[in-house]
């Protein structure tokens, strides 16, 4: 038979693998869990976000239809927004090629025909000092 030394020696040996295998499983299961809250969460922000978006798009609408418009309106409304934004954009286009001919009339003649010469001469990859003279 065991002596009472031995008994006990075996008995905390025994306590501490059933502790240790029951931390084990306790964090598997707390690592599991914290997985899928965190894909829920996710799919549960995507949710929310999508039904706050649909319902303030139904507000606009509910509002529209309070002022007597409707999706018509609306879409005549964003017609005129883009077609006001393409305006702004040509308008900012024109200005900008504006300014690019005021610069370009700052040069006299002579300056852009030797301009000229230098480009046509490097895109023929020639030496262009016997064409700059003017």
């Amino acid at each position: 038979m065991l002596s009472f030394g031995d008994r006990f020696v075996a008995l905390c040996f025994f306590l501490v693998l059933l502790l240790t295998v029951i931390i084990s499983l306790r964090v598997f299961l707390v690592h599991s869990e914290t997985k899928d809250t965190t894909q829920v969460s996710l799919l549960s922000e995507q949710k929310s976000k999508s039904a706050k978006m649909m319902f303030r798009e139904e507000r606009k609408e509910m509002m529209l239809a309070a002022r007597g418009g409707g999706v018509e309106d609306r879409r005549k409304e964003m017609a005129r927004r883009l077609e006001a934004q393409h305006k702004a954009a040509k308008a900012a286009a024109k200005v900008e090629e504006e300014r690019k001919l005021a610069e370009l009339r700052k040069y006299s003649e002579s300056e852009i025909q030797m301009l000229a010469r230098i480009i046509v001469a490097e895109a023929e990859d020639q030496s262009y000092q016997g064409k700059v003279a003017v």
